[in-house]
């Protein structure tokens, strides 16, 4: 879920195309056709979303509870979890304490554990697996204790944080001012964008 800009020599207007590109496409102003040559720069912009288990790994992630954030509006459930080094997702819902990828794609990643844990990611994996083990063992976060609005997911990562001594919030409006409000915004508006291009 690309989108890149593209300008050529001898045009001074620079415009956006989302991935795989069209070929087919003209520059809007002097309508000369896109090639795939040193007269061409085409340069892919960040996109705010993880791309592969790498760029999930090492921290916490975000998705919307149903869906993609292609379709996601602001105020819309999300669903929260903590990648280990491998980018398996740890998180709690109605099955109680689950690892998983595979329903990940795509996912924003909102901090990046690494400098906590000095890079060293053996330390991360270990307290990853120490923090589920403890939490298994008290079950307080068996699924019986699932709670859709007061014992979830976002519970689930701010006792993480609490268990690293990362951080203790008081509250998981600080925790969503500090983390997740302004990067979601910029994915709300990458995705609106994406899809405006794509449906030109």
């Amino acid at each position: 879920m690309y989108i890149s800009t593209v300008n050529h020599i001898g045009c001074t207007t620079r415009f956006l195309l989302v991935e795989p590109l069209n070929f087919k496409s003209k520059c809007p102003d002097c309508q000369a056709k896109i090639e795939k040559n040193e007269k061409w720069t085409i340069s892919r912009l960040p996109c705010p979303l993880a791309q592969s288990h790498e760029d999930l790994a090492c921290g916490i992630v975000i998705k919307p509870s149903n869906g993609h954030f292609k379709s996601y509006k602001l105020g819309d459930d999300l669903h929260i979890g903590i990648s280990n080094s491998q980018g398996l997702i740890y998180s709690f819902w109605t099955k109680g304490i689950e690892i998983d990828t595979s329903k990940w794609e795509n996912s924003l990643k909102i901090l990046d554990f690494r400098a906590f844990f000095f890079e060293n990611l053996n330390l991360l994996d270990n307290s990853m697996d120490f923090f589920v083990e403890i939490q298994r063992k008290m079950k307080k976060f068996d699924k019986s204790k699932y709670m859709e609005n007061d014992w979830n997911c976002f519970d689930f990562v701010m006792e993480y944080m609490k268990f690293t001594n990362y951080r203790n919030y008081r509250s998981k409006i600080d925790f969503l001012e500090e983390f997740v409000t302004k990067k979601l915004e910029n994915v709300v508006k990458y995705c609106m964008l994406f899809e405006k291009l794509s449906n030109k």
